[in-house]
C-alpha cells in the first residue's frame, strides 16, 4: 500500500496551519525577509490567513470546507498532498490544472442528484472552484478555468445525452409573453435595432429571430433562451427549429 500523503484528512482549518506553514518556510529563502524573526514571520502569515478568512462570506466558507473534504478524499485517492505549495504550483504549472479537472470527474461520481441518480454538471463544477478559491486565499498560483470548463462541457453533454436538454436548462422565472411579441412585430421596416436595420421582409436574420420569437411564445419558452449562436448547450437557436411548409 502507498503511504498516505501528509495533508489527508486534514480538515480546512488544519489545512490553513499546514498552508501557512508553507509560506512562513517559503519567506524563509528571500533576501528580503532572511534576517527577519521567525516569530514574528509566524504572527504575520497568520495575520494574513486569518484576514482572507473573515473576508469570505459564512456561507462561502461552508461551501470550501463541503469541497475541501472531497478533494482530502481524491488526493488520497491519487496518492498527494492536498495542501499544494505555491513554490510546486509554479514549479510544474500543468500539474494542478490536471488535477482539478480530473476532480471534477471525481466529485461528480460521488454526488447524488435530488431527481435523478447522478447530480447536475454544474452543480459538480463548483467544487473545483471552491478549491481554487481556497488555494487563492493560501497565495498558491491557481489556473485559469479554460481546462475545467472543458472537462464541464464534456460532462454536459453526455449528462444531456441521458436526461436530455431541458435537464440542464436554468430556470427562470421570466416567460416571453404575448406583449412583446406584439411590440416586436410593431417595429416598422425603417426603424433600427442598434446598428442594424429591422426588416424581416429581405433581411435573413431578421426573419429568422422573428420565427424564433413566434416559436417561444407558443412555445412557453423564457427570456434569455434564444442567441444567434452558441456552444452551450441550454441555449434556444436556429437549429432548434425544423419548418414545415405546408
Amino acid at each position: 500500500s502507498h503511504p498516505r500523503p501528509a495533508g489527508s484528512g486534514r480538515g480546512l482549518s488544519d489545512a490553513q496551519r499546514v498552508a501557512t506553514a508553507n509560506t512562513v518556510a517559503n519567506w524563509g529563502y528571500s533576501p528580503i525577509l532572511r534576517r527577519a524573526d521567525q516569530g514574528q514571520l509566524e504572527r504575520l502569515a497568520d495575520a494574513l490567513a486569518e484576514g482572507a478568512t473573515h473576508g469570505a462570506a459564512d456561507s462561502t466558507l461552508k461551501k470550501d470546507e463541503r469541497a475541501w473534504l472531497l478533494w482530502t478524499q481524491y488526493a488520497a485517492l491519487v496518492n498527494f498532498d492536498p495542501v499544494i505549495k505555491p513554490e510546486h504550483a509554479t514549479d510544474s504549472p500543468s500539474v494542478l490544472p490536471a488535477l482539478l479537472a480530473s476532480f471534477l470527474l471525481f466529485v461528480h461520481t460521488q454526488l447524488v442528484g435530488r431527481e435523478r441518480r447522478t447530480a447536475k454538471p454544474q452543480s459538480s463544477f463548483a467544487y473545483p472552484l471552491s478549491i481554487i478559491r481556497v488555494f487563492k486565499r493560501w497565495g498558491v498560483p491557481v489556473p485559469s478555468h479554460g481546462a475545467l470548463k472543458l472537462t464541464l462541457k464534456g460532462l454536459m453533454r453526455s449528462y444531456v445525452n441521458v436526461y436530455g436538454k431541458e435537464a440542464i436548462s436554468p430556470s427562470r422565472s421570466q416567460p416571453f409573453l404575448f406583449a412583446m411579441l406584439t411590440r416586436v412585430c410593431a417595429i416598422r421596416d425603417t426603424d433600427y435595432i442598434g446598428d442594424e436595420a429591422w426588416d424581416p421582409s429581405l433581411n435573413r436574420l431578421n426573419f429568422i429571430g422573428l420565427t424564433l420569437l413566434k416559436v417561444m411564445w407558443r412555445t412557453g419558452h423564457r427570456l434569455g433562451e434564444a442567441v444567434k449562436t452558441s456552444d452551450e448547450l441550454t441555449y434556444f437557436v436556429r437549429a432548434d427549429v425544423t419548418y414545415r411548409i405546408a
